[in-house]
């Protein structure tokens, strides 16, 4: 058997197709963890199925904390069939066709000046936390600021935290548009980092922008404070519309004041969406000086939140919280409006930041909240905060509708004043493509494609929702309804270099390279210097056996980019099809050069050595690429036929028995050639 029939030509990411292909439930696992979507559910789920010792190896490759050793072991487990793949998948995760220095994205910090992308031009940091970071930075392509939100590079491996940052993206963008909750207008996805592009509410004069910052320096009157409730309520009620259970951190810090003095809530960061049932573990209390309330995320797996501010439930069960629950946090920071700042209960604040004393704050909070009455103060709002403070929920207002009403009486007794309902209009074309964007960053493809849908019913000319909905459908495998989609945007912009690449590649996969070529061409009329394009089309050409024709467009790649390896391999197979196998060598070496565990360049090597008769050079090619991949089917089968035409049965025989055992069912002549060989060997 000519080992010529085993010849690995491939393109960008068939490895990673082939994984798909073989291993789905696992390949969409690494997609969810990759992609930050991956919960406590998914990851019991993996475990129950698939035991803790390979969760735990998956995860260490993923997060990058695996040794030389671990990932050897791992392949000597499991075979590089699965660790390839996962490899080129964390490679890949980066937005498409843009050029991003990874050295950008390992900052603790960006400053002044700064692009994050090659997108948003930072112009200063609103804040740091013990968790987030958050940029104000400008689009110069929407010709808009936004306050971008991420999460900190200590936390950038975390599984748990970056599953928290995705499920808070996706609270913000189900929350849609509402007057009186701070916008956001899109998630994206940076490198390996989720960013929520959010509305920025610029402070006044006096650089005041939140609550807290009025009751540090001007503390509302009382109509004022009323005017700010009634707003806070209907801001709320949307909200629990939206699927929120429970804000869980209602703070003067997290309620935004706007120019025009109105409110804004923001930081959904520990909202409890409906469903979900487990907090996040672990104790970090943030003491800030000269602010009104204190930071803390969780406390021994059961409370999280700002123990200021928090009902006693959130101490002890805080995914039990619901509306109530944010009621009591409210009536916190009602008192605080109504005393001038002062909150109704405050423990001695810790010497420290050991965890003794962290616990030791907690504990004398929940005390307080739990048993000590509520210090008088002389407000006509008293009636209203003592219901809202009551230690059992029961007790309380059962909703913020109920809790607006009572202030909107009071305000219309004060003042005659009456608070309108918020008008809430349908959202416009671009805010649904911006959602569905949004939610295919956050692994939501379906609802994503359920977006895209929704704003090409309100602007069928909307080239960009037509792309992103084909790219959708190209990578679940639907590429007919994909190509139908790219033709929709290319109607619209035929110089849509993007679109006509992607159907370029579905028509590929529909084994229609020369349809593929046009596409690719028309992708070069637009940038001659499109790497991608030139790739793509030297494989169509491949296909159409023009090996020459195709090793020019893998030159115009490499002339772009002398280091992409998928060229170098793609060359050297086209090369080793015109009969040129010293030639075909170098590429591969190339390829080597480049990445050295790359088990087709050796095994494509290999195959090259064997036409040249150089049989123990061969082998060892082999033997090469079956250290990386021990499954690699075509490997053992070829490296036993060049075994048994040097004499070398027992070596024969074992790579046979090798290749029979790992033989996928299209190899249904190689097998049985195998077995006879195996069955002869072993008369001898």
């Amino acid at each position: 058997m000519d080992s010529s029939d085993f010849s690995n030509r491939r393109e960008e990411d068939e490895d990673i197709r082939l994984f798909r292909e073989e291993y789905p439930y696992l390949y969409d696992f690494v997609l969810k963890v990759l992609d930050g979507n991956c919960d406590e559910a998914t990851l019991q789920a993996f475990k129950d199925d698939y035991g803790e010792e390979i969760l735990n190896d998956i995860l260490k490759i993923i997060s990058g904390k695996a040794s030389e050793k671990d990932i050897q072991v791992f392949i000597e487990e499991y075979s590089d069939e699965i660790y390839k793949p996962i490899l080129k998948m964390i490679r890949n995760r980066k937005p498409p066709r843009e050029d991003i220095p990874k050295s950008v994205h390992s900052r603790e910090k960006f400053k002044k000046g700064d692009f994050i992308g090659q997108k948003y031009e930072v112009h200063d940091v609103l804040g740091i936390g013990g968790f987030g970071i958050v940029y104000l930075v400008y689009s110069h392509k929407t010709k808009s600021a936004y306050a971008l939100k991420t999460f900190r590079d200590e936390y950038l491996e975390d599984i748990t935290t970056r599953e928290r940052f995705r499920k808070e993206a996706q609270v913000w963008i189900e929350l849609e548009r509402h007057p009186y909750l701070v916008r956001a207008h899109f998630v994206e996805k940076i490198a390996e980092r989720i960013y929520i592009a959010m509305e920025h509410i610029a402070p006044d004069d006096e650089g005041l922008n939140t609550l807290e910052g009025y009751l540090r320096s001007r503390p509302p009157d009382l109509a004022q404070t009323l005017r700010w409730s009634i707003q806070f309520c209907h801001g709320m009620e949307h909200a629990y519309s939206k699927g929120i259970k429970a804000h869980r951190d209602i703070k003067p810090a997290n309620i935004m004041i706007s120019s025009d003095k109105t409110i804004k809530i923001s930081d959904f960061g520990l909202a409890g969406v409906i469903g979900e049932s487990k907090s996040i573990s672990g104790i970090k209390l943030s003491i800030q000086q000269n602010k009104v309330g204190f930071s803390c995320q969780t406390m021994e797996d059961v409370g999280f939140g700002t123990p200021t501010h928090m009902p006693p439930e959130q101490f002890i069960n805080a995914a039990g919280c619901d509306e109530r629950s944010d009621i009591y946090s409210f009536g916190v920071v009602l008192y605080q409006m109504a005393s001038g700042g002062k909150l109704p209960f405050l423990a001695s604040l810790p010497i420290n930041d050991e965890y003794e004393e962290s616990r030791r704050f907690w504990i004398e909070m929940y005390k307080l909240h739990e048993q000590a009455p509520i210090p008088k103060i002389n407000t006509p709002l008293s009636p209203i905060i003592i219901r809202c403070l009551e230690k059992n929920p029961i007790n309380r207002y059962f909703s913020f509708k109920e809790l607006r009403q009572d202030f909107e009486t009071l305000l219309k007794k004060l003042t005659g004043e009456v608070v309108k309902v918020p008008e809430l209009k349908e959202l416009e074309a671009w805010e649904l493509y911006n959602k569905g964007f949004s939610l295919d960053w956050l692994g939501k493809s379906q609802d994503a494609i359920a977006c895209f849908d929704r704003a090409i019913k309100i602007n069928p000319r909307f080239a960009d929702a037509w792309y992103n909905k084909g790219a959708v459908l190209g990578r679940f495998g639907k590429h007919r309804e994909a190509i139908a989609c790219y033709d929709k945007a290319l109607e619209i912009n035929p110089r849509d270099a993007v679109a006509w690449c992607n159907k370029g590649n579905s028509l590929n996969r529909l084994g229609k390279p020369q349809e593929a070529i046009a596409c690719c061409d028309r992708v070069l009329e637009i940038n001659s210097r499109d790497a991608v394009a030139w790739n793509n089309k030297g494989f169509a050409l491949g296909e159409l056996d023009k090996y020459q024709e195709a090793i020019a467009c893998y030159n115009r790649v490499l002339e772009i980019d002398p280091r992409d390896a998928v060229a170098w391999c793609n060359k050297g197979n086209s090369l080793n099809r015109l009969g040129k196998p010293q030639e075909a060598i170098a590429c591969y070496d190339r390829v080597l050069e480049i990445e050295s565990r790359d088990a087709d360049a050796w095994y494509n090597k290999g195959n090259t050595l064997g036409k040249l008769g150089k049989y123990q050079e061969a082998i060892a090619c082999y033997d090469r690429s079956l250290e990386i991949n021990s499954r690699y089917a075509a490997a053992w089968y070829i490296k036993a036929l060049v075994e048994d035409k040097i004499g070398r049965r027992h070596d024969a025989a074992f790579s046979y028995k090798r290749f029979i055992e790992l033989a996928p069912t299209q190899y249904a002549e190689q097998v049985g050639h195998a077995r006879k060989r195996l069955s002869a060997l072993e008369e001898k």
